[in-house]
């Protein structure tokens, strides 16, 4: 931490997820050479995952920097627009590098480098293509849209070309030339000696449980035909989330065991003893890097099918519905991992390992720091900070109401 180049990321918030998992991860590689400042728009987080970032980065919450002592109201868009503390301001403007992880992320950048005649290298991150396509006819999400459709391409960073495509045809073909940045994971050291041929008939799963990731439920409606072949096959499930009870009731009677949330720190140790894995996002790639041989979970999914094992695919796009992809039943591919001889699944836990190393986290931090200057020319005028609260408050308020039920829609709202 003893560079004097500064690094900047601004988070919605933080709480278990693939974006704050990326984060933790990139700033465990730039602490290497840059100082590390994470911006936390609100106060809601996990405090054993921010002890944790602590220890890679320096980290502010809205009491820190923000004038008006308003974040206790934790709404993300009203913190993105409020005045920030000149030292603070100062601190995030002259940074070598900035990154922002969604809108009201960007907006809040955008609303301090439109004060300030430089140029800074500043990138938004494209993690969730459904949250920057989110259609609204609301001001502030109409005030979102038209600044990013101003952004170079250059400074957009998309996970795979699937979302690069559909950022493309919502703001334009411009942004066909933006870049794909890895999502990122640690790839933990491995003896050479080690075997995986102790590991029992249990598949896992690791993520938050939401509706969008239908394969769970998938893979316990169709436990009863793999145990026509395995009798002791089981399915562990790591997590929690609003479909928890869901799956309790899907799942009576049969062999699977949930183990709600678990610390970063453990998953390694937890995961291990599974013979086969099966998810998405970055959760599936560490599983893979852990030689676990790991059946792709397509999200929203509307049948239980995937592309097959994660090593079986190429490129950064594996999870989104309707890639290229040939699919087969999942319990066909669960089937197919638990029969495995013993060097077929040797030869499996080496391809996964293979296959996770295009996702290292060190590659993610090389492709941001390609980021090129970029010259916010327009200025954020107070009326617009103001109809851009005042539309993000009433919105939020209406959906808290439940007179409106949009903000589900906005993935990482929910």
């Amino acid at each position: 931490m003893g560079s004097s180049k500064k690094f900047v990321i601004v988070l919605s918030n933080y709480y278990i997820g693939g974006i704050e998992v990326l984060v933790e991860r990139l700033s465990s590689v730039l602490q290497e050479n840059y100082k590390v400042y994470i911006f936390i728009l609100t106060s809601k987080f996990d405090i054993n995952l921010l002890k944790d970032l602590e220890k890679v980065a320096t980290i502010y919450l809205p009491s820190d920097f923000i004038k008006f002592k308003l974040g206790h109201i934790n709404i993300v868009g009203v913190n993105s627009v409020l005045p920030v503390v000149s030292k603070y301001r100062n601190l995030i403007s002259k940074a070598d590098y900035i990154h922002a992880t969604d809108s009201h992320t960007m907006v809040f950048i955008l609303s301090i480098l439109s004060k300030i005649d430089s140029k800074n290298k500043f990138s938004i991150g494209n993690y969730h293509s459904e949250e920057y396509l989110w259609p609204s006819s609301w001001w502030f999400r109409k005030f979102e849209q038209k600044c990013i459709k101003e952004f170079a391409p250059e400074n957009v960073f998309s996970e795979n070309k699937f979302m690069i495509n559909k950022l493309a045809k919502a703001y334009g073909k411009k942004f066909l030339q933006s870049k794909e940045i890895p999502a990122g994971i640690h790839l933990p050291k491995i003896q050479n000696s080690e075997t995986f041929q102790s590991r029992k008939n249990q598949l896992v799963c690791l993520g938050r449980l939401v509706k969008f990731k239908s394969y769970m439920e998938y893979v316990i409606k169709e436990i009863p035909k793999i145990l026509i072949e395995f009798p002791d096959f089981e399915f562990h499930i790591y997590g929690d989330g609003p479909e928890r009870e869901n799956l309790r009731k899907l799942s009576k009677g049969l062999p699977v065991y949930f183990h709600g949330t678990i610390e970063l720190n453990k998953i390694s140790k937890a995961l291990s003893s599974f013979k086969l894995f099966i998810g998405s996002g970055t959760s599936i790639l560490s599983a893979s890097a852990m030689g676990i041989p790991s059946i792709i979970g397509i999200e929203s999914c509307k049948s239980p099918i995937t592309y097959g094992f994660l090593h079986e695919t190429k490129g950064y796009d594996y999870q989104e519905l309707g890639l290229d992809y040939k699919t087969v039943p999942i319990s066909k591919k669960i089937i197919e991992g638990l029969k495995a001889s013993k060097e077929e699944y040797q030869t499996f836990c080496d391809l996964a390992r293979k296959r996770s190393e295009e996702f290292c986290i060190t590659k993610t931090a090389k492709v941001l720091e390609t980021t090129p200057s970029i010259c916010v020319e327009k200025n954020f005028r107070w009326l617009e900070r103001f109809r851009y609260l005042w539309s993000v408050f009433i919105w939020t308020l209406l959906n808290k109401l439940r007179i409106l039920s949009s903000k589900t829609t906005r993935h990482y709202l929910e």
